[in-house]
């Protein structure tokens, strides 16, 4: 998708800006269809080709940052910034790329920038309302997205930034109405359905959440925050061995730096539904809870709706009536593959102090220990550089429900196996 139309171009005509400019259409196909190296490579062969144009160049930081090569897409917008540096959108560019680099004042600075240079442009606008979401700031995102918004009524990144906004304003239905319109104008991004679907689990439609989440989960299979928030929304429809299979995908997908944390999360939430689990299992973690039984009765639900229905009703092909009305509808904008995502939602807070000392009981704790704590408890005082039995101990703290002890005996058995490498 070339966002860099007006972008300055060098004004050599000869064979060599024609044999770029081939790379550079090739680049952009390659980047639309999500083949980011191949991308970069053409991108690259065309600006070694075409050094002054910016156009290029402009492509070739963004394939960077879609790679995640921060630093190098820096590097050649500020190049391209050189060569035009009164262009918006390079400005609005460069901005994305600070934001990626953690340096939020600077993006602030060029995207305040970019809405300065071209007042027809909402990009700008949008991206600093975007930005002030994420600060916390919901008073003036809410005044930066009036104004993109008065500037082209049409720009579907200002209208997910105004969903983000009304959902933090607790206004879940006038969000979805917004991102539903962006969703139509752009169905294939993969922020916009999770949003969208989270959204419809904030509103208590089920089943409306789980068609969004499968859609951004087919589309991102790796994703382990869409996977729990699939998993999350299953499990409240009463789809319980559906969302304990996605559970323990998050956890196989999980770096071993987080995987504890995860599984103690997963743990306390699945342990409401021990009766649920698949008769076997390769997870040690959901045998844990076959081990607890199955004391918890299955809540009533209603039948669920098949994942492959359509959602119902169609999406609305115009922006939401509740627009303000003096957010005047003009020719929609090409957004950029870079464009500010919505905010995301958190991930459930994972409970549990520090532990004390091996067998301090934690507040939460029955006071009683079994046989199986006390004989692990008594070997770890024995051998307290053996991190199997620690890890084993974390265990039966963990069956036991004392997560504060399991963490801290898991994070013991790291450092001992961590000092062993």
């Amino acid at each position: 998708m070339d966002v860099f139309g007006g972008f300055h171009r060098s004004g050599d005509s000869g064979g060599n800006q024609q044999k770029a400019r081939e790379l550079d259409r090739s680049g952009l196909t390659q980047l639309e269809n999500g083949n980011l190296r191949q991308a970069k490579t053409d991108l690259q062969k065309a600006v070694g080709l075409a050094p002054e144009d910016a156009v290029i160049r402009g492509h070739l930081a963004q394939a960077q940052l879609e790679l995640g090569e921060v630093n190098d897409a820096y590097k050649e917008v500020q190049q391209a910034i050189k060569s035009s540096p009164l262009n918006a959108d390079l400005h609005y560019m460069c901005g994305q790329v600070l934001e990626a680099m953690e340096r939020a004042n600077e993006a602030a600075q060029e995207y305040t920038q970019a809405a300065n240079l071209d007042s027809t442009k909402a990009q700008g606008l949008a991206a600093l309302a975007g930005l002030e979401l994420r600060r916390n700031n919901v008073a003036a995102a809410d005044s930066y997205v009036r104004k993109a918004l008065e500037r082209d009524g049409n720009d579907v990144q200002a209208w997910a930034e105004l969903a983000g906004i009304r959902r933090k304003q607790g206004d879940v239905p006038g969000a979805i109405q917004a991102l539903e319109w962006v969703v139509a104008k752009r169905p294939n991004n993969l922020d916009d359905r999770f949003q969208l679907g989270q959204l419809f689990e904030d509103k208590g439609d089920l089943d409306t959440a789980i068609q969004h989440l499968l859609k951004a989960h087919t589309a991102a299979p790796q994703d382990r925050e869409i996977l729990f928030a699939f998993g999350r929304t299953l499990m409240k429809r009463g789809r319980k061995a559906e969302a304990l299979d996605y559970y323990d995908k998050v956890l196989k997908k999980a770096p071993a730096g987080e995987k504890f944390y995860l599984e103690m999360e997963l743990t306390k939430l699945k342990s409401q539904y021990a009766d649920a689990l698949p008769a076997s299992s390769a997870n040690p973690w959901l045998d844990v809870l076959k081990a607890r039984g199955s004391g918890h009765a299955d809540e009533a639900a209603a039948p669920a709706r098949p994942v492959g229905a359509p959602l119902s009703p169609p999406m609305p092909s115009t922006p939401p009536s509740f627009a303000p009305p003096a957010f005047a509808g003009s020719a929609p904008q090409t957004a950029s593959a870079f464009a500010t995502a919505a905010p995301q939602a958190p991930r459930p807070p994972l409970a549990g102090a520090t532990g004390a000392g091996v067998g301090a009981p934690s507040a939460a704790t029955d006071p009683k220990k079994s046989p199986a704590i006390s004989q692990l408890e008594a070997e770890v005082a024995r051998d307290p550089n053996n991190a199997k039995l620690r890890r084993d101990l974390s265990l039966e703290y963990l069956k036991a429900g004392r997560f504060a002890d399991a963490k801290e005996q898991n994070q013991k058995a790291e450092e001992i196996a961590a000092r062993r490498k």
